[in-house]
């Protein structure tokens, strides 16, 4: 079961960039999306073009507004269930309100780049 979420938060840690051997690229990050410390952390994984991007441009700590699809995924080992979103979209949280514009990554790559002097 899957459904469509709009997450906005600060980056958790380091991400983590990998290439499969079928060569598609993966970022993977977590996003700290509540009021208080560790109160909601959620995984989201990027794949594709999208994440070389992402992964080449990192900013700690910058606020990131994520569009994608929550997935269950329930461990063998554990027989917990835990959800990640796998996103569509991944740009600067301020980029969202005032470019309407933006559409997936190399969207926010522009809107970053006309910000620097």
């Amino acid at each position: 079961m899957s459904a469509k979420v709009e997450l906005r938060g600060r980056p958790v840690g380091v991400p983590e960039f990998r290439t499969t051997p079928g060569g598609l690229a993966v970022l993977r990050l977590r996003l700290h999306c509540g009021r208080e410390s560790g109160n909601l952390v959620i995984d989201v994984v990027v794949k594709g073009e999208p994440a070389r991007e992402l992964a080449g441009r990192w900013e700690d700590n910058r606020e990131l507004s994520v569009t994608g699809t929550l997935f269950a995924r329930t461990g063998l080992a554990t027989q917990r269930c835990s959800v990640e979103v796998v996103a569509d979209l991944v740009i600067p949280a301020e980029a969202r309100p005032t470019d309407s514009r933006c559409t997936g990554v190399s969207a926010a790559t522009r809107w970053t780049e006309k910000q620097r002097p």
